[in-house]
């Protein structure tokens, strides 16, 4: 059963993301030059088996897209004194994320997370990527591999953004 916190904290984050979308040009159209993403947020996945495997991806995105400032966020090292009372990054955390002016956010968790979907759309990056997503008000680029979780999953992302960002 969910408590109190968490059901207040899902319609927090559903009103503030309603909120930021409204300010942001929400649509994408493909393919895009790669030239044109200058920052990418790549969060990495909660589940923390799959933590190498993310940090392979990020190495070999880095390669493939060397032009890309790539920085890791890793959403459960949050310090508590930055977070509000919903366990969410509080107003001046999420400034520090939107000043660096992400044009390309990359979810690596292999289930939906509300707290990274929150962060994606706050960061007022125009592209965010979710392998898995259930709710598109939080990503506009969605990608279904045939095995969430695997190695297969983040190699067949790598191939998907680049037919994507050319």
């Amino acid at each position: 059963m969910r408590s109190l916190r968490q059901v207040l904290a899902e319609r927090y984050i559903h009103f503030k993301v309603k909120k930021a979308l409204k300010k942001m040009d929400l649509s994408v159209s493909f393919p895009i030059h790669a030239t044109s993403v200058k920052k990418v947020l790549v969060i990495l996945p909660r589940n923390l088996e799959l933590l190498d495997q993310a940090s392979q991806f990020v190495q070999v995105l880095r390669r493939t897209f060397s032009y890309w400032n790539i920085s890791m966020f890793d959403v459960d090292k949050i310090p508590e004194l930055h977070l509000n009372w919903f366990h969410l990054p509080n107003s001046r955390h999420l400034k520090s994320i939107q000043s660096a002016g992400y044009d390309l956010v990359i979810d690596l968790n292999d289930f939906f997370d509300l707290r990274s979907a929150y962060i994606s759309v706050m960061s007022g990056a125009p592209y965010r990527v979710h392998l898995r997503n259930h709710d598109n008000r939080f990503y506009n680029i969605f990608y279904g591999p045939n095995r969430v979780g695997s190695a297969d999953a983040y190699r067949s992302l790598l191939q998907q953004l680049q037919t994507f960002f050319v």
